[in-house]
């Protein structure tokens, strides 16, 4: 059975394996990114590209990626980037979900307050419901990430 349990040492380990999946993915794909976990375990994003100002937030989805058109995405977290120093950087927030499948959104405080908003009782958490068909796929993720840091 799930837990309902927005914290639980279940999800923190599945969380984290995720990571560094995700960490080894880009490797393959000549992205290296810079773990900001290892410093700072209380970090509201987990990755950044290597001398740029580019953000990557994961979170791993224990659901199909067809079962909803939005996935959850806790508000709080954007209210800490919009209020520190990431208030101007390039944020991506990837949605990866058990079929293997991801998802990148670029962060764009308009686009976000336009989204539907959802309160979540057992989490008490307002999330944003990020439509899927907003976001972009795995190889265009990685080819925008090679077109930024080109450039860089």
């Amino acid at each position: 059975m799930v837990s309902m349990d927005k914290f639980t040492t279940e999800k923190w380990n599945i969380g984290v394996n995720h990571e560094y999946l995700f960490l080894a993915l880009m490797r393959m794909n000549n992205i290296i990114l810079h773990n900001l976990n290892i410093k700072d375990t209380s970090s509201s994003v987990d990755f950044q590209v290597p001398n740029t100002n580019i953000y990557i937030e994961m979170k791993y989805r224990q659901i199909p990626s067809y079962k909803y058109n939005t996935s959850v995405f806790d508000k709080k977290k954007v209210d800490i980037w919009n209020s520190s120093k990431l208030s101007d950087a390039c944020i991506y927030i990837c949605l990866e979900f058990e079929d293997g499948k991801y998802y990148f959104i670029k962060y764009n405080k308009d686009m976000f307050d336009s989204f539907d908003k959802q309160y979540l009782k057992q989490w008490n958490t307002t999330n944003y419901l990020i439509p899927l068909n907003q976001c972009i796929g795995l190889e265009e993720f990685i080819d925008t990430i090679k077109q930024l840091t080109s450039s860089c």
